[in-house]
């Protein structure tokens, strides 16, 4: 939390009251929940060609509008071949 505070008491006050709105509003907590849910979605393997994908893949597609949902691909042919299969 030290970081947080240091950040805080950096910013301006027309900030800190944007951020008291946030907070105060929930979308705060919105945004710290949709972060954690992006970081913990397992995903290895391209979901189009199956071939096993790293964290650094070079393309990842996140969709999905209450459960957000994360698609890691090898290469730019899959990630075209899955927008083009969700048009269907």
């Amino acid at each position: 939390m030290n970081r947080l505070a240091e950040l805080i008491r950096s910013l301006p006050a027309k900030d800190i009251e944007l951020i008291k709105r946030d907070v105060e509003e929930g979308n705060l907590q919105k945004v710290l929940n949709d972060r954690i849910a992006e970081l913990d979605i397992p995903q290895k393997v391209c979901p189009v060609c199956h071939t096993d994908v790293s964290d650094n893949a070079p393309f990842v597609l996140y969709f999905g509008t209450s459960i957000r949902q994360k698609a890691r691909f090898d290469a730019i042919d899959c990630l075209q071949f899955f927008l083009k299969d969700m048009q269907k």
